[in-house]
């Protein structure tokens, strides 16, 4: 009596998984299921984990590359435009003339001083990790209040990316020739109507361009790194979702057959055990 009991008990608890694979999908419910499959199981979820965590990183670097990006671009056509104007002040003898021009100069020393300043969310986009500013006038001095700590994202096991460049390198601070002051001396020759000197500053000019376009090739080769860092981590999870799934999900068919031959199984053991159980006359008469 108590071994058909226990059959019974065993065909139910058999039934019972069936029917909770079908409904999951799933191979294994708990560890104690199949230890060596959940610990693959486990190993491969941790890696998904981390991928997803690096393609949250190649994004938010990736979105620091191109602000960076803009910005120095920006930096550039007004570095540019600069030395046009510089080029024109040197062959004009109008004072009106000089007068626009050095006006427009001072314009273009604001603008690259707010790009400079410029934020990613609650970070200076050119002070390394800093939130402060990255530019102030310290007594008339240009002056970088940022740090030298670089902005850094881990794309992948081992890879990180440098995605930031700092505002004293691409405008020059602390060289004694920043870019802003070199505006600001130029605007002053302008209009004084130093030819000359206007002239010679040309090659400053030159020289800024030259920090901003170094500058960003420097975020471009951070931007096709992430690329490929994201092309690649896209790769990997196509792969590890395929290779979970070979561990943890269950074939439909098997699961329906499986599930089919529990119940057949269940219901003759316990038609067995009914036609065990049922009194007989005799039984009863006794």
């Amino acid at each position: 009596m108590q071994d058909s009991l226990e059959r019974l008990r065993l065909r139910l608890a058999q039934l019972q998984a069936a029917q909770v694979r079908l409904s999951s999908g799933r191979v294994v419910q708990r560890p104690s299921d199949d230890p060596g499959r959940m610990g693959s199981i486990l190993a491969l979820r941790d890696l998904q984990r981390a991928r997803e965590q690096q393609v949250r990183n190649a994004q938010d670097g990736a979105t620091w590359v191109a602000l960076a990006d803009s910005k120095l671009r920006s930096a550039a056509e007004g570095l540019r435009r600069a030395r046009e104007l510089a080029v024109r002040a040197a062959s004009t003898s109008s004072p009106t003339e000089r007068a626009a021009v050095a006006a427009e100069l001072l314009s273009i020393r604001d603008d690259l001083v707010a790009i400079a300043n410029a934020r990613n969310g609650g970070q200076g986009l050119f002070a390394g990790t800093a939130t402060a500013p990255a530019v102030t006038n310290v007594g008339g001095v240009w002056t970088y209040t940022g740090d030298a700590t670089r902005v850094v994202r881990r794309v992948g096991d081992g890879e990180d990316v440098v995605v930031s460049v700092t505002a004293d390198e691409i405008f020059g601070l602390g060289t004694g020739a920043d870019t802003f002051t070199m505006l600001e001396n130029l605007a002053s020759l302008v209009t004084s109507g130093d030819a000359a000197g206007v002239g010679a500053a040309i090659a400053d000019l030159d020289a800024a361009l030259g920090r901003v376009l170094d500058g960003l090739a420097e975020i471009g080769a951070a931007g096709n790194r992430i690329e490929r860092a994201q092309a690649r981590l896209g790769d990997e999870q196509v792969a590890l979702t395929s290779q979970l799934s070979e561990v943890q999900d269950a074939d439909l068919a098997e699961a329906v057959m499986e599930l089919q031959l529990q119940q057949v199984a269940y219901q003759a053991t316990l038609g067995a055990m009914t036609q065990v159980l049922q009194p007989s006359l005799v039984d009863f008469l006794r």
